[in-house]
């Protein structure tokens, strides 16, 4: 199982690549299906943070949730370890 502190981390980072998705990807075509999902994983996020579980037991967060990455999700795993170095940078760079 998944902390609270990895689940907001995670959260955050998506919001960070929700936010910074453009509307159309590289080819002209839209990025919404992939807005979709982003905004899906930060809901389902949103609801294990308060209910301490996941609403359905097939989802990739589900299965990230329980240290089950075989998903797309496993990438965002690396990107967390890196927000996380970013977030402790921001924080000693602040104390001088």
């Amino acid at each position: 199982m998944r902390t609270t502190e990895e689940i907001q981390r995670l959260r955050k980072v998506l919001q960070l690549e929700l936010d910074s998705l453009p509307e159309v990807n590289a080819l002209g075509h839209s990025n919404k299906n992939d807005q979709d999902r982003l905004y899906g994983w930060i809901l389902e996020l949103n609801y294990i943070e308060k209910y301490a579980e996941t609403g359905d037991q097939a989802s990739e967060i589900h299965l990230w949730h329980k240290d089950e990455c075989w998903n797309h999700l496993c990438h965002y795993d690396i990107m967390l370890d890196e927000f996380q170095e970013y977030e402790d940078i921001l924080k000693l760079a602040s104390a001088l």
